[in-house]
């Protein structure tokens, strides 16, 4: 999941806790929720919510499908 948020074009680096289900992403101003969202769902084994975003970074939610 890492690769594939990190492959975000505008991402600048993710950080994931498998424990915790989450994901905390800094990006840039133009990466939206969407594109996130679409990263964690195309490693097909999750899917995902942006659950916050502050000074452009975003925290990610994860759960197993």
């Amino acid at each position: 999941m890492k690769r594939s948020l990190e492959g975000v074009e505008g991402v600048i680096e993710a950080e994931v806790s498998f424990k915790q289900a989450k994901a905390w992403v800094k990006v840039r101003d133009i990466v939206t929720d969407e594109m996130l969202v679409e990263a964690v769902r195309a490693t097909d084994r999750f899917r995902g919510k942006v659950i916050g975003r502050e000074s452009g970074d975003a925290g990610v939610n994860h759960r197993t499908r």
